[in-house]
């Protein structure tokens, strides 16, 4: 490695690397051999790092005064890898972590993809962002045409984009096509991404009396800035909107809220199953064996890249023999449990967590967000004979099947409400407020021929708020082919999704629909056509004390949450969120205190009579 390579290294890490005199060979360790040696000293902000480098001509890094590294050469990379990762920690101490990315230019972009290729976690050291391949890998996406990422210190990552200008859109063969300015057609998946838009955040503080009815005794909304499609996206806003709609719920309620059930749909929680056996040694079958089944589960999870959310037993089978639907009070040697594992990558929950916390509240269990839409929507008959609960949100789409009590399957679909507003800018252009509204008051996937002479207004795009003041008029049937072929692609999306589940006869023929954007006008027919079963639209079931304002289908989440809250508290069982700040001895003690669990009481069993 040479010289302008040895500066190159600690470079790339901030720092910068001036040179100092070149040393007598009689001034260093005996045995140095080649080309006379050099000195270098990392600075960072002009400041040196306090350590000082004397390399040799033949790569080795020699022992001296300022190096702290022992007493023994090194070569140029393991010592500077040494140094750069003791920078990143030492920054990262004094608060130089990634609390915020900020994106510049980003109109037609997914945020989502700009976040999954930026790669970064929220309090990753910002020293350890490696720019290059984070500007490499958002430069792949379709719209953007030219990108720069910079460090905006302490805490910001800094995207500036540069997009490319679609001049024209159409539908071919069931799917949209756009070309640029320069003619070149943009990737359909980059045409499915919406504008960034903000949905609404809500909280709900209920009381529960000694027989388990909820009464919502206070409710708060706010704009859910900071957050994209389940995801946080900026820290720092996210803290501010979660904080404005819990003071506001406590201002009604007049309580101090401490602990809350977070609805989660970011990163994509997803289904699995995982078989434990559970040894019972012939005696009664009791609560905490069951416990035991989801203690195994967790340690046998330790260490994976996903967090458990749920672990819902949905099948018992005792010394071999299955249909067991409660084990609790029977005798046996064995019992066998099935779970369905509901998981999301760490990363996403991970940041939710902190943000959470940041705002002094502690997080009671997060909760799949698809899960709690259908406790609050599905009614006991529906939930135990089986049906598909379907919440279209802004920028996801989730699905959500239960069967025999229990939810079996879950999966969220990267597609939602805002992925028509967007298709109805582009295709009419006119801006994302009018867009909006026209979806609101006029779109509808129904037969265009019953409107095939109706015109409706369409503001034009301009400077003034994004308004030009001018306004052409546009068929209906036009507003009608564009809402009709996105809503067409996610009923399409979710029946493929639920057939390769293998789970579609466990739904029944019934589906229920709740979000935001169930509200568009003849939703349920085209819904029943496409997914082929009975079809109703849902708002959420009805709570002593919740306010109209909060009771529509888009607060179907919020007012899930409360009924899942009260489930919790009967099944003793279930599966807390795993604690990734927790540090090492914490969670070896958690594990110890699950083995103690279970072989204290198999020890206690064995000296029952």
């Amino acid at each position: 490695m040479d010289k302008p390579a040895a500066k190159q290294l600690f470079g790339d890490a901030g720092l910068t690397c001036p040179e100092g005199r070149v040393m007598r060979r009689a001034d260093i360790a005996a045995g140095a051999a080649g080309d006379p040696p050099y000195v270098i000293k990392p600075l960072d902000q002009g400041s040196s790092v306090g350590v000082q480098l004397v390399f040799s001509g033949d790569n080795a890094v020699l022992p001296n005064g300022d190096w702290p590294f022992g007493d023994q050469p090194g070569t140029l990379k393991s010592v500077g890898d040494g140094i750069r990762a003791g920078f990143v920690s030492a920054t990262a101490d004094a608060g130089m972590t990634v609390q915020r990315i900020h994106t510049e230019g980003q109109n037609q972009s997914s945020p989502d993809a700009i976040h999954a290729a930026v790669g970064i976690d929220f309090g990753t050291p910002i020293f350890d962002v490696d720019l290059a391949a984070a500007r490499d890998r958002i430069q792949a996406i379709g719209w953007v045409e030219s990108v720069t990422v910079e460090r905006h210190l302490p805490s910001t990552i800094h995207v500036r984009i540069v997009e490319r200008t679609p001049v024209a859109l159409w539908q071919r063969n069931q799917r949209l096509v756009m070309v640029d300015r320069a003619g070149a057609e943009i990737a359909a998946e980059s045409v499915a991404h919406p504008r960034h838009r903000h949905d609404q955040g809500g909280c709900l503080v209920a009381h529960r009396d000694a027989e388990g009815t909820l009464a919502v005794a206070g409710s708060g909304q706010e704009v859910a800035a900071g957050m994209h499609a389940g995801r946080v996206v900026d820290m720092v806003a996210a803290e501010g909107a979660i904080r404005t709609a819990v003071h506001r719920a406590e201002r009604m309620a007049g309580e101090t809220v401490r602990s809350v059930f977070v609805g989660t749909s970011g990163g994509g929680p997803s289904s699995s199953f995982a078989d434990v056996e559970v040894g019972i040694g012939g005696r009664e079958i009791a609560e905490r064996h069951i416990q035991r089944a989801f203690d195994q589960l967790q340690l046998s999870d330790d260490g994976r890249e996903r967090d458990i959310l749920h672990a819902v037993p949905i099948d018992y089978a005792l010394d071999g023999a299955p249909g067991i639907r409660d084990p609790r009070g029977m005798y046996g040697e064995s019992l066998q449990v099935r779970l369905h594992v509901v998981s999301v990558p760490n990363g996403s929950l991970r940041n939710l967590l902190t943000c959470v916390s940041h705002c002094d509240l502690q997080v009671a269990a997060p909760v799949a967000t698809a899960y709690a839409s259908g406790l609050a929507c599905l009614v006991s008959d529906e939930i135990d004979l089986g049906a598909t609960c379907i919440d279209i949100g802004g920028g996801t789409t989730k699905l959500a099947i239960f069967s025999g009590g229990n939810l079996v399957w879950t999966e969220t679909l990267p597609i939602g409400g805002d992925h028509v507003t967007n298709d109805i800018a582009q295709g009419l252009s006119t801006p994302i407020a009018s867009a909006e509204r026209m979806k609101r008051l006029h779109g509808s996937p129904a037969d265009e021929t019953a409107d095939a002479n109706e015109t409706i207004e369409v503001p034009e795009i301009g400077p003034e708020n994004g308004h030009s003041g001018a306004a052409h008029h546009v068929p209906r049937p036009m507003l009608t082919r564009i809402v009709r072929a996105r809503l067409e692609e996610i009923f399409e999306f979710a029946r493929a999704r639920i057939e390769a589940s293998g789970l579609d006869r466990w739904s029944g023929n019934r589906v229920v629909i709740s979000g935001g954007a169930s509200q568009t006008s003849d939703l349920a027919d085209l819904a029943g056509r496409i997914l082929d079963k009975q079809v109703r639209l849902a708002r959420p079931l009805s709570l002593p004390g919740l306010a109209q304002a909060v009771s529509g289908p888009e607060f179907a989440t919020c007012a899930g949450l409360l009924v899942y809250a009260a489930r919790k508290h009967a099944e003793p069982w279930a599966v807390p969120a795993r604690d990734d700040a927790a540090g090492p001895f914490t969670k070896t003690l958690a594990r110890l205190g699950q083995w103690l669990r279970g072989n204290l009481w198999e020890h206690t069993d064995q000296r029952t009579p």
